[in-house]
């Protein structure tokens, strides 16, 4: 879906007006905020105006010029929102449990860093359903765009501790352009897998994890790309088998970016149709455990 204008094949530059002015549409502000889908959603803020300009959490205060779009979701009891936004200009992005981004004691998470994907991760640590109120803004009057927002809402519970409840991933969505792009957080899970400094990834991996799963054949292309938000340092590896050795079933990975660096697997395939393939996104240091991140997984 779009806000402000008619929705981009990706993330681009911004053109048009210099966002102040013009008439009061869905995900404008708080009085019309913008309830989101979750999975990627592209917006262009260049017809939104600035109705917000700093933003309060904890005990700093951010910078947000620019026009901003607000989507609001919907969090069960005790499960996770993970969030991220991707564009071109420097930009900021925060959540609140009140739809009112002066109030510090409201705000659930957020990020202002330049030149990096940027997110958050909230748990609901009630029993009920919490509305959390995502802004996504320009840090000066210059920066408005086409920006994607990613959301999820997820259960470690449910899935993705370990290679036995991995995220299953749809070959055939991988497959489509653009592949699967998936919105996590470490936050919820635990450090189960590790790899020596001489392993595939060539450091060790003793961070929390969160595992994947696609299922391929001989004739398939696995390309992997991990983006990080914020400064988090993270890894992405492939195991092939039960995960009991990750070092001898490893048989792809990459960790050569720094911290906020994506990091890339290009052109993986197995040696055996019907081949479970496991993704595992680890974080080099365990003291990892707020940012979210970006994984997209495409199949040729």
């Amino acid at each position: 879906m779009a806000v402000g204008g008619a929705a981009g094949s990706g993330v681009g530059g911004a053109g048009g007006n210099s966002g102040t002015g013009g008439a009061s549409m869905a995900g404008e502000d708080c009085s019309s905020t913008l309830a989101a889908s979750l999975g990627i959603t592209t917006l262009d803020t260049t017809n939104l105006v600035n109705d917000y300009s700093s933003y309060s959490c904890g005990i700093s205060t951010f910078q947000g010029l620019g026009p901003e779009a607000v989507l609001s979701v919907a969090i069960p009891g005790a499960q996770y929102l993970a969030a991220v936004h991707d564009n071109s200009y420097d930009g900021v992005i925060f959540g609140y449990d009140q739809c009112d981004p002066t109030i510090a004691a409201a705000c659930v998470g957020g990020q202002d860093s330049l030149g990096e994907l940027e997110g958050f991760t909230h748990q609901n640590t009630t029993v009920n359903s919490q509305t959390i109120y995502v802004f996504t803004d320009g840090w000066d009057s210059i920066d408005y765009g086409p920006v994607d927002v990613g959301l999820n809402v997820y259960d470690p519970a449910a899935g993705g501790d370990t290679c036995a409840t991995a995220i299953p991933i749809n070959k055939t969505a991988a497959q489509q352009v653009g592949g699967v792009s998936l919105t996590y957080s470490y936050q919820g899970f635990t450090a189960d897998y590790d790899l020596p400094m001489t392993g595939c990834t060539m450091y060790t991996e003793p961070g929390l994890d969160v595992v994947f799963s696609i299922v391929l054949d001989t004739t398939d292309s696995l390309d992997v790309t991990l983006r990080p938000a914020g400064g988090n340092d993270t890894s992405v590896y492939l195991l092939v088998g039960n995960c009991t050795d990750p070092n001898a079933q490893c048989v792809a990975g990459a960790d050569v970016g720094f911290s906020g660096d994506p990091e890339y697997i290009t052109g993986y395939s197995p040696t055996a149709n019907g081949t479970t393939v496991y993704i595992v996104v680890d974080g080099y240091l365990l003291s990892e455990t707020d940012d979210a991140f970006l994984l997209n997984v495409t199949v040729q």
